[in-house]
């Protein structure tokens, strides 16, 4: 990621590297971005293929392929959750912006 982050800079960007899993390590990254003001920021994400499935995570040959019904089934489960974790936290910090 070093390499991108210098890429990036070189171009005068202020720039963050975050785990681009973690919800609030993104939301950390844009509330300092916002704060930033001599110049434009830029993002960078360190993620995963298939981040939270142990089977398959980072697994090149299973990257863009259907789903069997039992992995559907599960994965519907925990994008419900994950998709809950998500607007609360969206939530939280768009009201942030609109206090600001």
């Amino acid at each position: 990621m070093d390499i991108y982050r210098k890429r990036v800079e070189a171009f005068g960007f202020h720039t963050m590297v975050v785990d681009g899993h973690s919800v609030e390590e993104i939301l950390k990254a844009l509330e300092e971005a916002k704060d930033v003001k001599n110049k434009p920021s830029a993002l960078i994400c360190k993620t995963f293929k298939g981040q939270g499935a142990s089977d398959v995570v980072d697994k090149l040959d299973f990257h863009g392929k259907a789903l069997n019904a039992c992995q559907i089934k599960y994965w519907l489960r925990l994008t419900d959750e994950c998709t809950e974790q998500l607007n609360n936290l969206v939530l939280k910090y768009w009201t942030m912006l609109l206090i600001l």
